[in-house]
C-alpha cells in the first residue's frame, strides 16, 4: 500500500467542500466551492486544476468537479474525522455546536487515527451522521502517513 500525500489544510478543504457539494448534487460546480469557501472562481479554477493534476478529482471546465476514488477516500476520512471532534467536543465536554464546529474544523486536519478512534470511543452516543466508525489502520487499508505515524 502506498502512502497518501501530504495536502495541505486548504487543499482538503476543498475536497471537503466538494465532496459535500457532490453529495447533494452529484457535482460541484466551480461558483458553488467559490461560494463556499469565500475565494474567487479564478483561485477555485487553479486549485482544481492542482488536484485534478494530484488525482483527487476530475475537473471538467463549465461543467464542475468530481471526486476520483483517491480523492472521495480522503475527503470521507476528514470528513467523519471532523465529526468526530466535533461530536467529542460537544457530547463530552459540553461544548455548544458552533464553537464544537469550529474547533473541529482547526483540528481535523491534525488528528491522527489513534486519536480519533479513542475520541470515538468515548463518545456516550455514537452517531456519525451516515459516517462508519474509525477503523484500524489495516481495517482502513492505509499506512502511517506525515501525521506521526498514523493516520489515513
Amino acid at each position: 500500500m502506498a502512502e497518501l500525500e501530504e495536502l495541505s489544510e486548504n487543499m482538503e478543504e476543498y475536497l471537503e467542500t466538494i465532496y459535500r457539494l457532490t453529495l447533494k448534487k452529484g457535482i460541484a460546480k466551480t461558483g458553488e466551492i467559490a461560494k463556499h469557501l469565500k475565494l474567487s472562481p479564478p483561485s477555485v479554477t487553479e486549485m482544481n486544476q492542482r488536484l485534478e493534476q494530484m488525482g483527487y478529482i476530475v475537473y471538467k471546465p463549465y461543467q464542475g468537479v468530481t471526486l476520483t476514488e483517491k480523492g472521495e477516500r480522503h475527503a470521507y476520512h476528514l470528513l467523519r474525522r471532523h465529526r468526530v471532534v466535533q461530536e467529542f467536543l460537544m457530547q463530552v465536554l459540553g461544548m455548544e455546536k458552533v464553537d464544537a464546529h469550529e474547533w473541529a474544523c482547526k483540528m481535523e486536519h491534525v488528528v491522527p487515527l489513534e486519536l480519533e478512534r479513542y475520541l470515538y470511543s468515548k463518545l456516550p452516543t455514537r452517531d456519525l451522521k451516515g459516517l462508519a466508525p474509525p477503523k484500524t489502520l489495516e481495517e482502513a487499508g492505509m499506512v502511517a502517513n506525515e501525521r506521526g505515524g498514523s493516520g489515513e
